[in-house]
């Protein structure tokens, strides 16, 4: 990336950039080792409640490729980075719980009788194109009838989504959006437009603050990753989002029946530069049963 091309790109973007080169450089020094931990964010791991003994679970890892975390290095050290499945070894540790045989004999006995469940959020994920030069986007029935129970959306650069090694595909811009809204048969819903400034960021908080609501901060009281000074004009973590439960409580240990409906998703902006893509990501609730056979079974809550 020369000079221009980096100067021109946003603060935090320019910042993104000098993290990845320092962490770039790490993979360069050879025979080093990396070690990173991690708690698998899979619904299955985060109930509070024990998984049915002797159940099959399969995770499978795809590594990007290394051009990619590179971000495009023009002139990269002499010494080649090698990223293969081979090189890298995966660990995992597990808490194996030892039961009294009179309970796991009463727990395999009742659930032959009756299977256990465990609530599962299911995603879903579409994207559609944001042409050059247009000003306005309508996206209709995305979801085939089905209203999530949270939808959100980010719109990034064609190029990054397709991969082009020098572009960050996580860069999720406002890109001179003036408001969008959700159309939940024919009502608008939340029931106030979400108005920006196509130019300037005198109106993030304002979305911002829908973001926050919509994803549960709020009544939780706790913040997530997306900070303020990551949304809104000329930052990179602009994700627009729509809380379809009535309480507006994802989080709480009740399941949410799932709606029926129509979804339309109107987004007004300035003139694009450039081919954009708009990913909408949906969540839904379901449930997972694993009987006595170890059968496991997902199905919708409705």
């Amino acid at each position: 990336m020369d000079d221009d091309a980096y100067t021109a790109l946003s603060i935090n973007h320019q910042e993104s950039i000098k993290r990845q080169r320092a962490d770039a450089t790490e993979y360069y020094a050879g025979g080093k080792r990396r070690i990173l931990r991690m708690k698998p964010f899979i619904d299955a791991f985060h109930q509070g409640k024990w998984i049915v003994p002797k159940t099959l679970l399969e995770l499978e890892f795809y590594l990007n490729p290394a051009a990619l975390f590179m971000n495009g290095e023009a002139n990269p050290p002499s010494e080649e980075v090698r990223v293969n499945p081979e090189d890298i070894k995966l660990t995992f540790f597990l808490c194996l719980v030892s039961l009294n045989p009179a309970v796991y004999m009463s727990m395999m006995s009742m659930m032959t009788k009756t299977p256990t469940k465990y609530p599962m959020i299911r995603t879903e994920m579409r994207q559609f194109p944001l042409d050059n030069g247009a000003t306005s986007k309508e996206i209709n029935n995305p979801f085939n009838g089905k209203v999530p129970q949270r939808v959100i959306i980010g719109i990034l650069k064609t190029t990054a989504f397709n991969g082009q090694y020098n572009e960050d595909p996580l860069a999720f811009g406002k890109f001179g959006v003036e408001y969008i809204k959700q159309i939940v048969n024919g009502e608008e819903y939340p029931y106030e437009t979400l108005e920006l400034n196509t130019a300037n960021g005198q109106k993030d908080l304002v979305g911002y603050h829908r973001f926050l609501d919509a994803t549960g901060c709020l009544y939780r009281n706790a913040g997530n990753m997306v900070r303020f000074k990551d949304w809104g004009h000329g930052k990179n973590c602009t994700l627009f989002a729509f809380s379809n439960v009535a309480n507006g409580r994802h989080d709480d240990p009740v399941l949410l029946p799932k709606n029926e409906g129509f979804i339309n998703i109107h987004i007004k902006c300035a003139g694009q530069a450039s081919q954009k893509t708009v990913i909408v990501y949906a969540e839904y609730e379901s449930i997972m049963e694993i009987d006595g056979i170890k059968g496991a079974t997902t199905m919708e809550v409705h």
